[in-house]
């Protein structure tokens, strides 16, 4: 896993595999207006894994990658994210 500020990834070799980004900021999110988070949270704007690579749990390293950058980064306690329903196609 490779971690940006707010953003980790997966690779294989050099291939994406996955890729989870955070709003870690009430400001930062301006654009999920609609979906309200509270102010006091972070939130998983996007999570994509490569459909070649789904049932492999690259998704939960994911997860679990994001709530080490909430825990390392801030002194948010919190994660929020919605689902939408083509993600279960």
């Amino acid at each position: 896993i490779v971690e940006f500020t707010g953003i980790a990834c997966v690779f294989e070799g050099e291939v994406l595999i996955g890729t989870v980004e955070l709003s870690l900021t009430q400001s930062s999110r301006a654009f999920y207006f609609f979906l309200n988070p509270p102010a006091d949270a972070a939130y998983i704007c996007n999570m994509a894994v490569n459909p070649t690579f789904r049932r492999q749990g690259h998704a939960s390293r994911l997860l679990k990658a994001a709530e080490q950058i909430v825990q390392n980064k801030t002194q948010i306690k919190d994660v929020y994210l919605h689902l939408l329903s083509t993600a279960l196609l």
